[in-house]
């Protein structure tokens, strides 16, 4: 008697460039085998885990051979479809084992830092497995055990900026394929002027059958589209930035349609491995790891003056809003730089490369002070050196009018010199005073702005409104002078920096530097933080920064709508500190009758010529829905990915305000949390998330023998809703076989974890979803098979029912299930009724109450109940 069980916990691991785990992320791979007559393989340990940044990385083991054997990328597809910016990326791959042993198959996927996964799913001898997203304690819950249980974990580093990455292992018999399916969404941020959509490709060997296609549909025409030339994710390359690729084919469809395919040949990605940065001096084996890099189309839209429209569909809308020909606002930028012992040697030679730069991008109308820091303050006062400020923790007689003593310098080419003379002579040493700099800064951007009338030279008494003010803060390490307290340091920036409160932009510098606390210092002030990585290009990161936020076009914009017409508790930020030249504002939500046809509100903001009123132009819009994805709706995922964001900024806004003993208790007390309305989202929509897992349950082959059947763990321990896994493929699992599409067309299975790694107390455990595919004609109505009762009929469902939400008596682990209102009456998975073992499938309880079960809940939850993906409460269904 032996079975195989594959247990894989799946997440987003985020790590630095140089290996430092960034803040609420994670990743686990779980495997188990079980088996008197297989010998145990050797376990996989993380640094037996390739790490050259593959997008499909293969490692193999096994137990008849010493030297790892190579297991064939047969095919790597990517399609990525891009409507009203918001892109969904489905990669496909499909990889051989040749040899004649079983080995352990990686699949790992570098995905943007913004992109939330909503799809995995996995084909082994034509069976396909889907993963299901859990809530991260609970998915952590079922690490845990299985750890305890000598399950082997495994774990792999990133290795391109600004990205996270996914990673999955399973053994793969001889001569045998496993295909895998990662799909992921994100929504494309507008940046110098265009949108900016990348996909990684390191397979980590020369593949016959690679190909990326790409298809961008907008509501206006499409204009400034390229295809940047294939380059590497770890370093900025300005002058291949600038040259188009020769490989990416373009077909225009239409004005607002362009179709992008990428179909390099073997000689193809030997040349193009070559061509990045080192290409030169790689060996002969080196340029067989094939292409390592991304490929990447930039485009932009029509906009008219006022740069706002509106886009409407299927109850949802969302704003997009950038105006262009605005002239700049008047800037006071406070450079706050780190100069201590730790930014010595190479780091403190690029921040004055790139001060040198930024210095000479002002604008002439715009303001600058330059403030360094480490164990003092020092803000230097560019026309008097001998009376430069100093800040110091230890001697209080010079803390006193530190500000006083300097005004904001006005951007004229003698100034600008100055600063760069000052630059120059920059050095480090000594410790980081991260509370006194960033105090100090506060003070000198309210400094400037009480003066209101300031001049731009000696000669000059031309007076003019004071500019709008801004602080840049770079560092790179934590806080180890002066106040050290992370929650005293937001603690005061909360309190100082209050009404107008200034945007701090922070630039975290390295691995070292602290940037949890950088990005709360940003998310307190309506700035937003940065990770600055260490590499021959830092300088040119930094300017890029800079380039970002040099051309502030308008302040504190607000977003008005009709009360009438939109949901309010739905819309998001509604509130900018700024927008951007080259930017783009985005605000989505629902409206409270989708039939009626809103007569939408407009945008306030500060401009250079006082306070402006844009008025919106409305799109009723149908956006393409392919065949395959029949209940994919763009406008809806797009609102539910921003919200998500949104709820998650809210989150960590409170753990910076963490100060205030009673923050929390200012919310109501049955109302739910950011945090919470998060998760609810992430669980319904199938988005991994930092609060999200990914779990896959993988059945191994069966011997000829006895075989002791699998039973389920109460539902929670695995089954969380997937209403939106159609996006796994294109084709949907569990439609008809005749459904017609590009990739896998198998039935959906679902399946339940062995007994072994899930215990639960309380009420006998919900009956086992079957690996055994159950044969129904989908054309049959339901009128046709069975007459089902309704909600009403069932007796017991007020006492356990509030809301939408159940809570069944004597259930241990106290879940809460939601009941189905609106959801469609699709199959989610087979099932057996436990009573009489007669075969069923699993659907939302409203579509199937049967008599059985009207009038006891035990009947129905010990024999009937089964758990639909999003934690929803379902019924195994008579076929």
């Amino acid at each position: 008697m032996g079975w195989t069980w594959t247990v894989l916990l799946l997440s987003i691991l985020a790590y630095s460039a140089h290996s430092r785990v960034l803040e609420g992320s994670s990743l686990s791979v779980i495997v188990k085998r079980q088996a008197d007559d297989v010998p145990k393989e050797p376990p996989v340990t993380a640094e037996e885990i390739p790490l050259d940044g593959s997008l499909v990385d293969i490692f193999s083991t096994s137990t008849k051979e010493k030297k790892p054997l190579k297991t064939v990328i047969q095919s790597l597809h990517v399609v990525s479809n891009v409507t009203f910016r918001y892109a969904k990326t489905l990669i496909e791959s499909k990889i051989l084992n040749p040899a004649d042993v079983a080995q352990e198959v990686f699949f790992n996927v570098i995905i943007p830092e913004s992109a939330f996964i909503s799809g995995f799913a996995m084909e082994i001898d034509g069976k396909v497995y889907e993963a299901y997203v859990k809530e991260k304690q609970e998915a952590q819950k079922v690490y845990d055990t299985a750890v305890k249980q000598g399950i082997t974990a495994g774990q792999v580093k990133q290795s391109a900026r600004d990205s996270n990455r996914f990673s999955v292992s399973v053994n793969v018999e001889p001569n045998k394929k496993v295909r895998f399916n990662l799909t992921y969404e994100e929504l494309l941020e507008r940046k110098f002027g265009h949108y900016r959509h990348v996909v990684n490709i390191n397979p980590g060997q020369l593949v016959d059958d690679l190909s990326v296609k790409i298809s961008v549909h907008e509501n206006r025409n499409i204009t400034k589209f390229r295809i940047p030339q294939f380059q590497s994710g770890n370093e900025i390359y300005p002058v291949l930035d600038e040259i188009d690729s020769e490989l990416g084919v373009t077909e225009r469809l239409s004005p607002t349609e362009v179709a992008v395919t990428f179909k390099p040949t073997v000689e193809d990605q030997k040349k193009l491995r070559k061509n990045l940065k080192g290409g030169d001096s790689l060996g002969p084996e080196e340029i067989l790891e094939g292409m390592s890099g991304q490929f990447a189309i930039e485009y932009d839209v029509e906009r008219d003056a006022n740069g706002g429209e509106i886009l409407v569909n299927d109850g949802y809308f969302v704003h997009f809003f950038a105006p262009s020909e605005l002239p700049s606002l008047k800037k006071h930028i406070i450079f706050v730089l780190d100069v201590s012992g730790s930014m010595d040697g190479r780091k403190i030679e690029q921040l004055k490369q790139a001060m040198d730069g930024i210095l000479g991008e002002l604008k002439p109308h715009d303001f600058f002070n330059i403030i360094e820091f480490a164990f003092s303050v020092t803000v230097r006062d560019l026309d008097s050196p001998e009376l430069t400020a100093v800040d110091n923790p230890w001697l209080v007689n010079l803390k006193s009018n530190v500000t006083k003593k300097v005004k904001p310098f006005p951007a004229t080419p003698e100034y600008i010199q100055k600063g760069k003379d000052v630059i120059k002579k920059m050095a480090a040493a000594g410790g980081t005073n991260i509370y006194d700099a960033l105090n100090v800064a506060i003070e000198v951007a309210k400094s400037g702005m009480e003066q209101g009338i300031v001049k731009r030279s000696a000669d000059e008494d031309k007076q003019f409104k004071a500019p709008e003010p801004m602080i840049i803060f770079l560092s790179d390490g934590e806080p180890t002078v002066g106040e050290t307290s992370d929650s005293k340091i937001l603690k005061n920036i909360d309190e100082k920096n209050n009404e107008p409160r200034i945007p701090i932009f922070s630039l975290a510098f390295g691995a070292d530097a602290d940037f949890t606390l950088l990005k709360r210092v940003s998310l307190l002030t309506n700035g937003f933080a940065r990770q600055i990585y260490e590499a021959a290009d830092t300088s040119l990161q930094l300017r890029n920064f800079y380039k970002q936020i040099s051309s502030p076009e308008l302040s504190k914009v607000k977003f008005v709508y009709p009360p009438e017409q939109v949901q309010d508790e739905t819309i998001t930020k509604v509130n900018f500190a700024n927008f951007f030249g080259g930017s783009e504002l985005v605000v989505s939500g629902k409206l409270k009758d989708e039939n009626v046809t809103p007569d939408m509100g407009f945008v306030e903001a500060n401009s250079a010529e006082g306070i402006r009123n844009y008025s919106m132009i409305h799109i009723d819009c149908a956006p393409p829905i392919l065949k395959a994805e029949r209940n994919y709706r763009p406008l809806e995922r797009l609102w539910v990915y921003m919200t998500i964001k949104d709820l998650l900024n809210q989150a960590e806004l409170i753990k910076a305000r963490s100060y205030l003993l009673n923050y929390k208790e200012e919310s109501k007390p049955l109302e739910l949390g950011p945090e919470d309305k998060a998760l609810r989202l992430a669980l319904e929509y199938s988005f991994v998330t930092p609060l999200t897992s990914l779990v896959v349950v993988k059945p191994g082959s069966l011997t000829d023998t006895n075989v002791e059947p699998a039973v389920a763990s109460p539902a929670p321990a695995l089954f969380m809703k997937s209403q939106a896994f159609a996006s796994v493929l294109p084709l949907r699992f569990g439609a008809a076989p005749s459904a017609q599409g590009p990739h896998l067309s198998t039935p959906r299975i679902s399946f339940a974890p062995p007994n072994l790694l899930f215990k639960s107390p309380g009420l006998p455990p919900p009956p086992a979803l079957t690996t055994e595919a159950v044969n129904r004609d989908f054309n049959t109505t339901e009128s046709e098979q069975q007459e089902f009762l309704n909600l009403e009929s069932i007796t017991w469902l007020d006492s356990v029912r509030t809301g939408d939400v159940l809570r069944f008596p004597g259930d241990a682990t106290s879940t809460d299930y939601l009941l189905a209102t609106n959801q469609a009456d699709e199959p989610h998975g087979n099932c057996t009724v436990t009573s009489t073992g007669s075969t069923g499938l699993c659907r939302h309880l409203n579509y199937c109450v049967l008599s059985d079960i009207v009038d006891s809940v035990d009947t129905y939850y010990q024999n009937y109940f089964c758990m639909i993906p999003g934690n929803f409460a379902g019924i195994c269904c008579p076929v």
